[in-house]
């Protein structure tokens, strides 16, 4: 996992919701919030669809 979606995962983890982890990315990266958002979006959809690792 890269450094972004390790940031981003940890936030979710530890409780964040989408928007927690978006916000985490504009301060920490300077990401656009929308665009911070669509990733944020796809990540958990991604992570959704792979489902629990076995």
């Amino acid at each position: 996992m890269n450094p972004t979606a390790t940031l981003l995962v940890r936030t979710l983890l530890d409780g964040g919701e989408v928007a927690e982890a978006a916000a985490a990315l504009v301060r920490e990266l300077g990401v656009d919030r929308a665009q911070a958002l669509r990733d944020v979006e796809a990540l958990v959809g991604h992570l959704r669809e792979a489902g629990p690792a076995s």
